[in-house]
């Protein structure tokens, strides 16, 4: 299971445009950032040197907004 995760993760990243990681600050989402980080998937993030992006929506303050920033920094993601 993790081992398929991975790979649809991968096949994901393989772009030559940006890409971003849309987070809730859930635990799905806070996974899959994980996954994207991992050097065999960086280095699939070519039009962004490497690093990600991420992206939340929903009313400033709410626990889901907070959320998603305290994983955002300790992905070290460019929120």
């Amino acid at each position: 299971c993790k081992q398929a995760l991975e790979e649809a993760v991968i096949t994901r990243c393989m772009a030559d445009v940006e890409i971003g990681l849309f987070l809730s600050g859930g635990l799905d989402s806070s996974i899959i950032g994980g996954i994207m980080l991992d050097p065999r998937v960086r280095k699939y993030l070519t039009a962004t040197k490497g690093k990600l992006k991420s992206f939340a929506v929903g009313q400033e303050g709410s626990p889901d907004i907070l959320a998603a920033r305290a994983v955002s920094k300790y992905l070290g993601t460019d929120h």
